[in-house]
């Protein structure tokens, strides 16, 4: 009887260490991540290029467009797509919300769905105000501040949920990871 008790009790054990890796893994990917996001232009640059060709793809359907770097040239108006238009660091939050959540089955899938849901958003976000910004619309610097700062926020927001609510999360993103391990401490104090 002792024996079978072990058994059990050293399955559970290995489950814990597995989770305990899981946890720790994931965070460390979460830091190394984090640096080539922000200070290695890598994520920069791969981004611009999959917001500023679409832009420039669809508004070459109605205006004579050419790309130089990181601008759309459209007669005499330069739309200069910066660092902050590329939402570099909202792609970097839904990452840490899918690593810092445990047990995501399918989780690259998350992640990519995640990334292609807001680069869709963003590229149409770019085209609408470009398309304001060419017509010389009165309210372009509130409207593109609005969009920036409140809607910004509120579609990661949304995408998160989305995804979340796609592949059946349970889990909270770093508050499970923490419960599991105070769990576990308090399991070994007894």
């Amino acid at each position: 009887m002792k024996a079978g008790f072990r058994k059990s009790r050293t399955a559970i054990e290995n489950e814990d260490v597995k989770s305990i890796f899981s946890i720790f893994l994931r965070y460390v990917l979460l830091i190394v991540l984090a640096y080539f996001f922000f200070f290695s232009p890598i994520f920069y640059n791969l981004f611009l290029k999959l917001t500023i060709y679409p832009v420039n793809t669809i508004l070459g359907l109605f205006y004579d467009t050419n790309i130089q770097f990181n601008q759309i040239l459209i007669g005499d108006k330069i739309i200069e797509i910066i660092s902050a238009c590329v939402a570099v660091s909202a792609y970097f939050l839904l990452l840490c919300l899918n690593l810092l959540t445990p047990a995501i089955r399918r989780r690259l899938t998350s992640i990519v769905l995640s990334f292609v849901l807001l680069l869709l958003f963003n590229i149409l976000r770019i085209f609408l105000l470009s398309v304001l910004f060419v017509q010389e619309y009165v309210y372009f610097d509130t409207l593109h501040k609005t969009l920036w700062y409140s809607l910004n926020l509120i579609i990661v927001a949304g995408i998160w949920f989305l995804t979340a609510y796609l592949f059946k999360v349970k889990s909270i993103p770093v508050y499970s990871d923490f419960k599991f391990l105070f769990q576990l401490i308090k399991k070994s104090k007894k």
